[in-house]
């Protein structure tokens, strides 16, 4: 995956109104200049009432938002010693990870600003974290080819999945937590047991560096993408291959799924949005967000927004409403039932 905070400088929040339009669909808050560098990773805490995001920039800072004004809250910072590129709110606790290219992962008491944990163990640069569904468990991953757990209250190294010859660009744990994903530069997703650390599968189609996964709701389903421009999603009750979505014209950075799992958003690095159907795997509509490459994404996890962050150094947030109402414009006029009969005798 592409890399991925003192407040002052120069910040400027602004809300947007979103219009009905699907071309005309615009982020309701734009925090512009939200970071002196390219903000690279990006993410909302459970309630959806806060942003956490960081960036290319000295001082290797996370900086904390209000979700519905844009206005800083705090910044979080002096304990890593380069570039922060990854981030995850704990689902259970006013804690955050953040994963960075000095190769720890560090888990923050966000109430207080103070490191609880440092998770060291990689030995090149960290890529990417999620928490477990149930808080108990951090997942990382790293350019030294491996995935690590860590148990997420004490910071101690559960195992290290390996089976990757290659960077690992991005992990995610299922709804259920009983499985991680994982997506490298060797081409391939690997699906492992969160348990036992036993590989389950390994998903091959993809023709470049595969930069992102996300699990649907359900978890019946996962979206890659990758360097070579696709979507693809993957049935994972028998691990085969649903649907490539086709149309990006550059890099995918970023999948996400809505919280009730009808849309999936795609995010590249030509600063382009796109929004399928998920069921159907149609394309929906493109948001053209930045300028140039968006390198982060996501659905709030109360399904309220969608949040992305970019070169541009901005942040935007979309409400979600008219997003989901259009990946099913027609279902008013599908539950309209006309009933009429013929008189008798016919006619």
């Amino acid at each position: 995956m592409y890399m991925r905070a003192n407040v002052g400088l120069g910040i400027a929040a602004v809300l947007l109104s979103t219009t009905a339009a699907h071309a005309e669909l615009e982020p309701r808050l734009v925090i512009e200049e939200a970071h002196p560098g390219l903000v690279v990773a990006v993410t909302s805490d459970s309630a959806g009432k806060r942003l956490a995001s960081s960036a290319w920039e000295p001082g290797n800072a996370i900086r904390l938002w209000d979700a519905q004004t844009g206005k800083p809250i705090t910044t979080l910072k002096g304990q890593h010693e380069d570039w922060v590129v990854a981030l995850a709110f704990d689902p259970k606790a006013d804690r955050l990870a953040s994963g960075s290219l000095d190769k720890t992962v560090c888990v923050w008491d966000v109430k207080s600003g103070k490191v609880e944990l440092v998770l060291r163990g990689h030995t090149q640069r960290i890529n990417d974290v999620a928490f477990s569904p149930d808080g108990q468990r951090i997942v990382s991953c790293s350019t030294d080819a491996t995935v690590r757990v860590w148990d997420a209250k004490t910071g101690k190294p559960i195992r290290t999945l390996e089976g990757h010859g290659s960077p690992v660009n991005a992990v995610a744990f299922s709804p259920d937590g009983k499985r991680i994903a994982s997506a490298s530069k060797d081409k391939s997703v690997k699906i492992w047991d969160a348990q036992s650390g036993q590989l389950q599968a390994t998903l091959t189609g993809h023709t470049n560096t595969v930069s992102t996964v996300a699990f649907s709701p359900d978890g019946s389903t996962l979206a890659s993408g990758a360097y070579d421009r696709t979507v693809r999603l993957w049935n994972l009750k028998t691990f085969k291959p649903i649907k490539t979505l086709t149309g990006h014209e550059h890099v995918v950075f970023r999948v996400s799924f809505s919280r009730a799992g009808r849309v999936l958003a795609s995010a590249d690095a030509k600063g382009v949005i796109k929004l399928w159907q998920a069921a159907s795997a149609n394309h929906i509509m493109d948001l053209k967000a930045y300028p140039s490459a968006v390198f982060d994404l996501e659905f709030s996890r109360d399904g309220r927004s969608l949040i992305s962050s970019g070169r541009d150094r901005s942040i935007r947030v979309w409400d979600a409403k008219p997003i989901i109402a259009a990946a099913t414009p027609n279902e008013r006029s599908r539950r309209r039932v006309v009933r009429f009969s013929l008189p008798r005798g016919g006619g």
